[in-house]
């Protein structure tokens, strides 16, 4: 695809809008909506839209509008992009009030991340002119005795300002407890207004729940501004928005800026979509990303779905060559050991635009700012998709956690992404979309080039996200109706001295679980990572880069003599999954045939397979071809590989023939074998038997008798030679067959090259001259066996859809010991494998 002469050029960028209406109508369960008066949108009910000077910067628009409401109490929404310096305004922000000689002044900014204290510190000293002597650092709480009355400027991070213990903590520490109430206290008694600032607010809602909001009503006799600032504000987000503004007499404020592009500010985006079932540090596709982009000189940084592959690419030789070129690496990933969210970012090293950064935790908040350089992320792998719950980490959160991500990167250079096909789309929710036809159409060209083209039980479809809300009021009313019954019951009770007992109500939802319901039931908001990074690529949604290629296919280099342990190579790696195989999948159908078709359609359709560094297309190599069926039929009979052995032409026929015998079939391939099998049975009756030294020797001659040449046998033939087109393997020459029996010749010269194919492939035999007529041919030593244990099943038609999760593989089962018992044995023979 050409990004330049894309459709998508000046597609709308979708983003979470902020309205008045989110604060002044309630949203019925049942889809109607009423008029709430309990909050006052300033500007006589209008957000304030802005938009960035040529620069593709905010401050010019923003600073005069925030300059002249600093003595206004309310609460402050800016709903800017990424990369548009809406934290640089306000650190100017920061400024004015510090400077103001009116009236004192503390501000109080919060932090989501403690990772980003010390950034937003540095920042507010170089860019607002602050002393640091003046920027109390919250981590000095109970650690140093420094004063933090006379401090101005305090950082801390939002779950202390709330009193968020966090996931191992009962209550916040008492120092910090007594911090905040002396501070607050302080406040009230030396009349100093308090101005609160909430920037990246998407990434800190967890923090804001009901128990935790109380801690904010301390500061309610003193608390003059709440600044709420976001990129990707979520519907979290505007509840948390109303708890703020509660507390500064119900005002607000709200900012939102338009989201042009600037082509000449953002990077070039790859995407590697790679079929590996886990991404490790030697996954093929990043060990060439990074070994590229080490020869292109380029500086480097890598961010991880998990804190594991962090710490595996950082001892890896990957990472030797990486420390090589850039000195130590700064490994970032939590010190959690069981962290459920690693993009809380509650500890551990912090981003160093310094070094190289291998990790988790500068996903939001941190700028790369460095010349000439590779921003690569690694994106979950296909198996870290879930049936109930997506295990992906860094990006749990979906849409938003990649927006921000891809933000880091702050000059122009490169960003990579390494990430798995997506599932298929369903390309009738476009209408729901804006594009035009002429869209719609390059979308699904260009998506159907790396999709992964699984049959699943739900596509993925396109929602927008401003849709959010109403998809989960939907949810949210399917839950409270099967419950109505009981909720209004208990509403109506008299539960007086009973334990409280209340259905959290729909605010409550939003707040605490809409985001993760959102990226856990919905592919395009985060179910399926790939699919929605895809969407936003394909669609040019990103302010900061723009999509320069899709790589959908790497090369698999192969060497003669050793296919197989390359192929085996490719399964372990590629299409065996860590919790499943293959096999179990193949085994659920009872289908060779349909093992061996999956398996070959994705090597060819996810790889370039390579010999002797030339390609190899799809059925213009004999030996390569014959060599994935042998692979195919060693796993599927649970055998241990080995290079010497041969598959023959003769064996192909035997278990063709097989299979044809016993089907109840029609197709032409099953009456292709039947006519072959004709042929063979009237050759194998043509067998004289002789006595020579009284022993009897079986004799065929050379050349049939005359029956062979028979009317009806040339019409059979005809009939068998338009049938070749059944079988690939014959009509692209795998097995040479089809090549002798087409030769400009008559057709008894044809016949002849039939019989001699037949005695070859069906009859062990020597040469040996009839003694009693002279006559030349061969001596029949035995009749090849069709009862072969195992044969070759090209022939059967799929009975079911193939299984992808193990659920799903569970259920055919019949249970989990049978299941457990299976996959134990599959792993038993794989670890023989080499």
């Amino acid at each position: 695809m050409s990004s330049e002469n894309s459709s998508f050029n000046n597609y709308p960028i979708e983003f979470k809008e902020i309205n008045p209406e989110d604060f002044t109508l309630t949203y019925n369960l049942d889809g109607t909506t009423s008029t709430k008066d309990a909050f006052i949108i300033e500007d006589n009910g209008d957000k304030i839209i802005i938009e960035p000077n040529e620069h593709g910067y905010l401050s010019d628009s923003l600073l005069p509008i925030l300059e002249t409401d600093l003595k206004n109490k309310n609460t402050v929404i800016i709903n800017a992009g990424v990369g548009q310096g809406k934290t640089t305004a306000i650190i100017k922000t920061i400024k004015k009030y510090y400077d103001s000689s009116e009236q004192k002044y503390l501000i109080m900014v919060a932090s989501p991340y403690v990772s980003l204290v010390k950034q937003y510190i540095t920042d507010i000293n170089n860019k607002a002119g602050i002393p640091l002597e003046q920027i109390y650092n919250y981590e000095k709480i109970g650690t140093s005795n420094e004063t933090y009355l006379d401090k101005k400027v305090h950082v801390i991070t939002v779950n202390t300002l709330l009193g968020n213990p966090g996931e191992d903590g009962f209550k916040n520490s008492n120092d910090k407890r007594n911090y905040l109430n002396t501070l607050s206290n302080y406040c009230e008694s030396s009349d100093t207004k308090v101005v609160f600032i909430y920037d990246e607010i998407h990434a800190s809602y967890q923090n804001f729940k009901e128990e935790y909001i109380f801690n904010l009503w301390k500061w309610r006799k003193v608390i003059h501004k709440n600044f709420v600032i976001s990129a990707t504000h979520n519907e979290a987000s505007k509840i948390i928005i109303e708890y703020l503004a509660e507390l500064t007499d119900r005002k607000i404020k709200i900012i939102e800026s338009k989201r042009p592009r600037f082509r000449d500010k953002q990077s070039s985006l790859f995407l590697h979509f790679s079929p590996a079932n886990s991404f490790k540090s030697d996954t093929p596709e990043l060990v060439k990303i990074v070994e590229e982009k080490l020869a292109e000189n380029k500086g480097i940084d890598i961010l991880c779905y998990s804190k594991k592959l962090s710490q595996d690419i950082a001892k890896s030789d990957l990472g030797k060559k990486l420390e090589d070129r850039f000195g130590e690496i700064n490994l970032c990933v939590s010190q959690l050991v069981n962290n459920q969210r690693p993009n809380r970012n509650l500890t551990g090293k912090r981003f160093d635009n310094s070094k190289c950064n291998i990790g988790t935790n500068f996903n939001t908040g941190v700028s790369i700012e460095k010349d000439n350089h590779a921003f690569i992320i690694i994106l979950p792998s296909f198996n870290s998709k879930g049936s109930y719950k997506n295990h992906f980490g860094t990006f749990t959160d979906g849409i938003n956690a990649i927006i921000q991500a891809l933000a880091r990167q702050r000059k122009k250079g490169e960003i990579h992404i390494l990430l798995y096909k997506p599932d298929m789309f369903d390309y009738s929710s476009l209408d729901n979309s804006n594009m035009n036809e002429e869209q719609k159409l390059e979308f699904k060209v260009n998506y159907d080039d790396i999709s992964n083209n699984r049959q699943v039980k739900e596509k993925v479809e396109y929602y927008n996200i401003n849709s959010q809300k109403n998809l989960l009021r939907r949810f949210y009313s399917f839950m409270t109706e099967d419950l109505k019954n009981e909720i209004l019951f208990l509403e109506n009770s008299d539960r007086t001295n009973l334990s409280s007992l209340s259905y959290p109500s729909f605010s409550r939802f939003l707040l605490e679980q809409s985001d993760e319901y959102l990226a856990s039931e919905f592919k395009i908001f985060g179910k399926d990572i790939s699919a929605c990074i895809t969407y936003l690529a394909l669609t040019n949604q990103f302010l900061n880069c723009r999509l320069e290629k899709m790589i959908a296919k790497i090369k698999l280099h192969f060497k003669e003599n050793h296919i197989q342990k390359t192929l085996f190579y490719y399964y372990k790696n590629y299409l065996k999954p860590d919790d499943e195989t293959l096999y179990f999948e193949a085994r659920l159908q009872a289908n060779f045939n349909q093992f061996y078709s999956e398996i070959r359609k994705e090597l060819f359709r996810d790889f370039i397979p390579m010999i002797n560094g030339e390609e190899i297309k799809p059925y213009k190599n004999r030996a390569f071809e014959i060599e994935v069926l042998k692979f195919c039929y060693n796993l599927y009979h649970k055998r241990v590989y080995f290079e010497n052995t041969v598959y023959s032409r003769g064996i192909y026929f035997l278990d063709a023939i097989q299979i044809a015998r016993t089907s109840t079939n029609e197709t032409d391939k099953i009456k292709l074998y039947k006519l072959l099998d004709d042929f063979r049975s009237q050759v194998e009756n043509n067998i004289e038997e002789i006595t020579v030294k009284n022993s009897p020797v079986l004799f065929l001659p050379n050349k049939p008798n005359s029956s062979f040449y028979s009317s009806a046998n040339k019409e059979k033939f005809n009939e068998l030679i338009d049938l070749i087109k059944a079988d690939d393997f014959l009509e692209n020459e795998i097995f040479n067959f089809k090549r002798n029996l087409v030769k400009d010749t008559s057709i008894e010269d044809k016949l002849n090259s039939l019989y001699k194919i037949i005695i070859e492939d069906f009859f062990e035999t020597k040469v040996y001259k009839n003694p009693r007529n002279s006559q030349n041919g061969k001596k029949v030593i035995r009749t090849k066996s069709f009862t072969r244990t195992h044969s070759i099943d090209v022939f059967s038609e799929p009975d079911l859809d193939i299984p992808h999760t193990e659920e799903e593989i569970i259920y055919h089962f019949g249970s989990m010991d049978n299941y457990l018992k299976e996959k134990k044995e599959i792993e038993e023979i794989l670890s023989k494998l080499t």
